[in-house]
């Protein structure tokens, strides 16, 4: 059985090529720069903010488009979430930057504490990260 990090980058392999897409390519240079990053991962942009009468946002409306795709053999993924390795955070980006992503941005660690759970900046920085560029994000239209 292969190890969920490996699953994750044969889905980006298999999402195939679209627009300025290239799976196959992003898998590859993710396998060939394993040093660069920890964890990645192919997403979509998350949700649709659900607004109720009196204007309130009341909750958040997962995207489910994924669902009706999938029959039809499309994966309607198109956001990868990584996390660099100590010291890599510019690297990666370098890498991203090439991939033609129509964004490539970073979120700072207050932005993503669901990835890294209870941690302080001090202790961010200590374990040889930058907190500015917690992950990386890249998107595709």
């Amino acid at each position: 059985m292969k190890p969920p990090q490996e699953l994750l980058l044969d889905l980006i392999e298999s999402a195939g090529r679209w627009n300025a897409f290239d799976g196959p390519s992003i898998a590859e240079a993710l396998r060939g720069n394993r040093n660069l990053w920890r964890a990645v991962v192919l997403t979509d942009a998350g949700g649709d903010f659900r607004v109720n009468d009196e204007g309130v946002i009341a909750g958040i409306d997962p995207l489910l488009g994924v669902l009706s795709d999938l029959p039809e053999g499309i994966l309607a993924y198109d956001v990868i979430r990584a996390t660099p390795a100590a010291g890599q955070d510019h690297a990666l980006k370098k890498m991203f930057d090439s991939m033609h992503a129509d964004s490539v941005r970073w979120l700072k660690l207050e932005d993503a504490t669901s990835a890294f759970g209870r941690i302080t900046r001090e202790e961010f920085v200590a374990h040889g990260y930058n907190p500015d560029h917690a992950v990386l994000e890249a998107w595709w239209d």
